[in-house]
């Protein structure tokens, strides 16, 4: 029997990070608040949306989100510094690991952005949805009963 799915807010999510980030990773208590990169990953975080489009990422293409992140962010964050680089795979691990509750991680060879490897996140049961407005939550795994044609 399947486990019901989990939906989680983006509200949720944000009140997570900021109340357990600094707790969890104390190398990077410093990072919540410290500039555009922080900024850049908060903005997306409660971005529900543009969250789901990370996790479809890593869930059904195998792309780290650290990777889809420099990809879209890129450009504006210039080049980061190695401790940035740290910081952001602290900031990705936390939000798959403690906000979604995804249970494992892959280290996947990564060419973006001055990144050369980042981490994918993977789970054994079904990844949570995640809500941005009321009536708008992302199924990141379809119901396995229903159809899809193209």
């Amino acid at each position: 029997m399947d486990k019901e799915q989990k939906t989680i807010t983006v509200q949720e999510i944000g009140e997570i990070i900021r109340r357990d980030f600094s707790r969890k990773y104390r190398r990077f208590a410093s990072f919540p608040g410290s500039g555009k990169l922080w900024d850049s990953l908060m903005e997306t975080a409660e971005n529900g949306e543009m969250l789901s489009h990370y996790q479809f990422c890593n869930d059904v293409m195998g792309i780290p989100p650290a990777r889809v992140h420099m990809r879209l962010w890129g450009e504006q964050l210039g080049q980061l510094s190695r401790e940035e680089k740290q910081a952001m795979g602290a900031f990705w691990g936390f939000v798959f690991k403690e906000a979604l509750g995804y249970t494992g991680q892959q280290s996947v060879s990564c060419v973006e952005g001055g990144l050369r490897t980042a981490t994918r996140y993977t789970r054994l049961d079904r990844p949570p949805r995640i809500q941005w407005k009321e009536d708008k939550v992302w199924p990141s795994v379809p119901d396995k009963n229903s159809s899809c044609s193209i």
